[in-house]
């Protein structure tokens, strides 16, 4: 993958083209995985649960309270600290019911 000095002097569609590229290269990459590892889903379920929500929620609530946190009313802090409350108990739930064998869920193969 070219790092980025080498993208300055690409045109519009050498970028597009190199864009589409990687995406299908990752989405293969991906199937590929899911094909040849059995356990698969667990750890797509780790990331689903862990990553996204730390990555998507956590984080910039966090973020948002770090950088404008005098700034904000009591209800923005507030409303804040409950998504980051409630999505850390989500992906915690959602990390522990992927690592749980499905035999004791009741879901066995």
């Amino acid at each position: 993958m070219p790092n980025n000095s080498e993208l300055v002097g690409m045109s519009a569609l050498s970028r597009g083209v190199l864009t589409i590229v990687i995406r299908i290269v990752t989405t293969i990459t991906i199937v590929v995985i899911a094909i040849f590892v059995p356990s698969f889903d667990v750890v797509m379920g780790l990331m689903g649960s862990l990553a996204c929500f730390t990555i998507c929620v956590i984080l910039p609530c966090a973020f948002h309270l770090k950088i404008f946190g005098k700034d904000l009313s009591a209800k923005q802090k507030m409303w804040d600290w409950f998504l980051i409350v409630l999505c850390t108990f989500l992906a915690i739930v959602g990390t522990i019911s992927a690592c749980v064998p499905k035999s004791l869920l009741g879901v066995d193969k």
